[in-house]
């Protein structure tokens, strides 16, 4: 019905579910919506999270940083398949995949969290918080946690 809307998310604890599943929920809404979709990721504070989803949480900050660069291989359409340090993705394709690359944007606030946004993602988000403060204040505290 609509042409112009573009649905996201703020923010979706990724490195607490598997990556083909992340994979195939994103790319199916992707393709559903007509390429409308991104979706803000975030490695996640609550230890308990992830020990109830069988997750390790001592290293879910370098496993993000891996899973948006496999996340992106997956959703490029045919067999496709990734090895890293912490994920070993067989040859398979995710279908439905989405028309055009999704964006994928950070979420959190701190230095690794910020330095993520700059290197892997298209974009960062922040939390209301954050939108309610002078746009200097915010800028000085991502320059303070980026040095």
């Amino acid at each position: 019905m609509t042409k112009n809307l573009h649905f996201g998310n703020n923010v979706y604890i990724a490195p607490s579910r598997p990556i083909p599943e992340v994979a195939k929920q994103v790319g199916t809404a992707a393709t559903i919506a007509g390429a409308r979709v991104s979706i803000g990721l975030s490695a996640g504070w609550m230890r308990e999270e992830f020990e109830l989803l069988g997750q390790d949480f001592d290293n879910r900050g370098p496993r993000l940083n891996e899973m948006i660069r496999a996340l992106r291989e997956l959703w490029k359409g045919g067999w496709v398949s990734f090895r890293g340090e912490y994920y070993d993705i067989p040859e398979m394709t995710i279908e439905p995949h989405p028309p055009s690359p999704v964006p994928i944007l950070c979420g959190g606030e701190s230095g690794p969290a910020l330095r993520r946004a700059a290197r892997y993602c298209d974009g960062w988000v922040g939390t209301a918080e954050q939108y309610r403060a002078p746009i200097e204040d915010f800028a000085e505290r991502i320059i303070t946690q980026l040095t």
